[in-house]
């Protein structure tokens, strides 16, 4: 029997950082079956993936295999997420087949503020080999391709039990907003031989009017962890899907936010049509419209003293916080808006509180 213990030397390779930006929560739109972009959460919500993928059998007797994996997410101080995943049936280590992996992840560039990628550190343990894993994901976003790549270390990998290291990618095309086409690949550079290279391939869905997203996947690994998703498994071509479920906690425990002041009469004519991505702002409230989960103009360039009017014209309701907490509309309701004046250069990032995986910037020139 196995003593359930943690090894004292390799908790230093456990990945701390102490100086970086936080992200937003992303929908599996933007990511690969097996290869994440480093989506973290913030404070005061919990992201839960429901991952579930299926084996079937040669003929004749064809029997199905279930494999579900979830995965609970949540922000903490200093830009970190805990991270923890549960597989109920995994292969990672022979005859323990539930995983569990508590993990700690933080990143440390950002793209969107002006970085030339995103660079997301992760450090975990997986108490059925018992190892630590580490991974760095790298990130970027050409045009409606979004580039993802990953090094990962494992220090007592699957039932050989000995330390590995590998690497690997995938790319995200964007159809839509709400739709995409995902694809990866990720080998060990020093596996067994018996350990073929992990693939996986999917159609991502982001559920209109909602803050779900959906993928049905194809792909040989079986669970979500670190070394789940670093391993494929010989012969096992799985069919799956995964369902994201970001839950905002604020929207049930304390106080709301207040709702925004009714806008001025000229704010409820029909929207003008958005300024295109990183344009100059137009003359008087440049406007940034919310449709469709999404705020539809990403990065909005103004000059010192401009006002931005931020118009909801989706079903739902919004709200415009910033990621600093220097600002906060409130909940927006379906059909107003919501004004501020930028007084002071800068890049000013935020999002939706209830929706967090929608998110933007408005860069303030002098």
């Amino acid at each position: 029997m196995r003593k359930w213990g943690v090894r004292r030397p390799s908790l230093a390779a456990l990945l701390f950082v102490i100086a970086a930006p936080g992200l937003a929560a992303q929908a599996v739109v933007n990511r690969t079956p097996n290869v994440d972009d480093g989506w973290t959460v913030p404070p005061g919500v919990i992201q839960f993936n429901f991952l579930h993928r299926f084996e079937v059998s040669p003929p004749p007797p064809r029997k199905v295999t279930s494999f579900p994996n979830f995965h609970l997410a949540t922000g903490l101080p200093l830009a970190f997420n805990l991270q923890l995943d549960y597989a109920t049936n995994s292969s990672v280590f022979t005859g323990i087949p539930n995983e569990y992996q508590l993990a700690l992840r933080r990143p440390l560039l950002r793209q969107a503020r002006g970085n030339p990628l995103d660079v997301t550190v992760t450090g975990g343990y997986n108490f059925a080999p018992q190892s630590v894993d580490g991974e760095v994901g790298l990130g970027r976003q050409v045009g409606p391709v979004h580039l993802l790549g990953t090094v990962r270390g494992i220090s007592s990998g699957y039932d050989v039990q000995r330390s590995m290291w590998g690497a690997g990618g995938g790319a995200v095309v964007r159809l839509t907003n709400w739709l995409s086409l995902a694809g990866d690949v990720f080998g060990l550079v020093n596996a067994p031989g018996s350990s073929p290279a992990a693939w996986g391939a999917g159609v991502q869905l982001r559920i209109p009017y909602s803050p779900h997203s959906f993928s049905i996947q194809l792909t040989n690994t079986q669970s979500g962890s670190i070394e789940g998703a670093s391993r494929g498994v010989r012969g096992a071509h799985m069919a799956g899907f995964e369902f994201t479920i970001p839950i905002t906690l604020s929207r049930y425990f304390g106080r709301r936010g207040k709702p925004p002041a009714a806008a001025p009469p000229a704010a409820q004519a029909p929207a003008a049509p958005a300024p295109a991505a990183g344009g100059a702002a137009a003359a008087g409230a440049a406007m940034v419209r919310i449709a469709n989960l999404s705020f539809t103009t990403k990065e909005l360039h103004v000059h010192v003293g401009s006002r931005v009017r931020w118009v909801n014209q989706d079903q739902l309701q919004h709200s415009v916080t910033a990621d600093d907490g220097s600002f906060d509309s409130g909940l927006i309701e379906p059909g107003q808006s919501y004004e501020r004046v930028f007084a002071q250069p800068g890049s000013y990032a935020y999002h939706c509180s209830p929706h967090p995986f929608m998110t933007a910037q408005v860069v303030v020139e002098p």
